[in-house]
């Protein structure tokens, strides 16, 4: 359910060594993932958007390189939601999409290459409508 804590139940927990568990961060990283995109899912079937946003208090270096990393991930995000709508948008003419974007058919193709996309035909939307 949206808003609902991340369970306490670890994935990727390993054994306890000298009374500290030790935890798999990689394999907990992608099960709160997983689990925000079931929620974000949800949330859309009900007609809420969700947003984020990355906030840097103070000056840690290490806290700036984190805080760096998180905004590249939510620019790559909405990067790809705005060139698959285009594509929506158009049909799958790429020159179209291209010109929604503001960008040239190559900047599209690799756009599309850096973020698994697939051309769709026309025919494809007329399908789904």
């Amino acid at each position: 359910m949206p808003g609902d804590a991340v369970s306490t139940d670890l994935a990727g927990a390993d054994a306890m060594q000298d009374g500290a568990r030790l935890i798999d961060g990689t394999a907990v990283a992608r099960k709160v993932r997983d689990q925000v995109a079931v929620d974000v899912a949800a949330l859309r079937a009900r007609g809420i958007v969700p947003g984020l946003t990355v906030v840097l208090v103070g000056d840690d270096p290490a806290s700036a390189v984190y805080v760096g990393g998180k905004e590249k991930a939510s620019r790559d995000h909405r990067e790809k939601e705005l060139v698959r709508l285009a594509l929506e948008k158009a049909e799958g003419n790429v020159t179209r999409a291209a010109s929604y974007l503001g960008v040239s058919r190559p900047t599209l193709y690799q756009l599309l290459a850096r973020y698994g996309l697939k051309k769709t035909s026309a025919e494809d939307h007329k399908e789904k409508a």
